[in-house]
């Protein structure tokens, strides 16, 4: 058996897999800016030795652990509030129409 190169490109049935696999596994989350505050983050996250995504993917965890903002629950189905037990966020009740 031979050991792979690991610089070597990837076969079509690997490109494949790790497609199928990253579609039943990943979303992609996207945001709008203006070109200045697009820019102004990349120059912070370079400044800081971090790619775009990885600044996002962090902060994400963040808020999902319920650490971006403290003083605010995780929301009621990410992964913190089945562990920690957070409060369940309130009920927006229906509008009534007036009839």
């Amino acid at each position: 058996m031979s050991i792979k190169n690991p610089n070597s490109a990837k076969t079509d049935a690997e490109r494949r897999a790790q497609n199928k696999w990253e579609q039943a596994n990943r979303v992609t989350l996207g945001v709008r800016l203006s070109k200045a505050d697009g820019e102004a983050f990349r120059a912070w996250c370079a400044a800081r030795g971090q790619t775009v995504n990885a600044a996002l993917s962090s902060y994400v965890a963040d808020c999902l652990r319920g650490s971006a903002f403290p003083d605010q629950a995780a929301p009621e189905n990410s992964p913190a509030s089945q562990k920690t037990g957070a409060a369940e966020a309130p009920k927006i009740p229906a509008e009534d129409s007036g009839d």
